[in-house]
C-alpha cells in the first residue's frame, strides 16, 4: 500500500467535494430538473436566462409570497458544459416546509415557464402575423424528475464529478455549484 499524503489543496478539494455531496443528498430534496440551452448560446445569456427561469418558477409556485421576498424555491444548481460547449444546468429542488406545490405542481410551473425563456433581439414574424422570439430551451431540452436516493448517491456523484477533474482549479470546481436564492442561482 502506498503512503501518500494529500497536499493542502487536494485535502481542501476532498473536503469541499464531501460537503457538496452532503448538500446534494439532503432528505428534503424533491425534484431534479435538467435544463439544456440551445447550442451556441453564450455563457452570459445562459446564466441570465437560467436565473429568469428560476424567477418565473418562484412567481408561479409562490405568487405574492415570492413577490414579498418571503418565499422562494430552495435548492442548488450545478452548471456544466454540454458536449457542444454550451452551459447546461442540473437543479435539485428542496421542499423543507412542504409547501412547494401549494399553487401549481412543479411540472406545471416548469411547463409554463420554459417557453417564456426566449432570446432577446430581432423577433420573427409568424404566419399569423404575430411576432415571436426564438426559444432558448426547446421542449425536449428540459427534464423534471422526482428526486430519489437509494443510498448509492449515484446522482450526487454524477453532479459533483467536476471535483474529480485534475485540469480545473479548486475555485473553478466550487464555481460549478450554486445555491438558489430570491434572484436565481448564486455561484461562487
Amino acid at each position: 500500500m502506498l503512503n501518500y499524503k494529500l497536499t493542502p489543496l487536494e485535502a481542501l478539494n476532498v473536503q469541499q467535494h464531501a460537503g457538496y455531496m452532503e448538500i446534494l443528498s439532503n432528505p428534503n430534496n424533491k425534484y431534479h430538473l435538467t435544463i439544456s440551452f440551445r447550442e451556441g448560446t453564450n455563457d452570459h445569456v445562459c446564466l441570465s436566462s437560467f436565473n429568469f427561469l428560476i424567477k418565473l418558477l418562484n412567481q408561479l409556485l409562490y405568487g405574492k409570497r415570492y413577490i414579498k421576498k418571503a418565499l422562494f424555491v430552495n435548492g442548488c444548481a450545478v452548471r456544466e458544459r454540454q458536449s457542444n460547449g454550451t452551459l447546461h444546468f442540473h437543479v435539485i429542488l428542496t421542499d423543507p416546509n412542504n409547501d412547494l406545490e401549494d399553487r401549481y405542481s412543479v411540472q406545471q410551473a416548469v411547463s409554463l415557464s420554459v417557453p417564456k425563456v426566449v432570446a432577446a433581439g430581432n423577433p420573427i414574424q409568424t404566419s399569423n402575423g404575430r411576432l415571436s422570439y426564438r426559444r432558448l430551451i426547446q421542449d425536449k431540452c428540459w427534464l423534471l424528475q422526482r428526486y430519489y436516493n437509494d443510498g448509492s448517491n449515484r446522482l450526487e456523484q454524477y453532479l459533483t464529478k467536476v471535483f474529480d477533474r485534475l485540469d480545473l482549479s479548486t475555485k473553478d470546481k466550487c464555481d460549478s455549484v450554486g445555491f438558489l436564492s430570491v434572484d436565481g442561482a448564486l455561484f461562487a
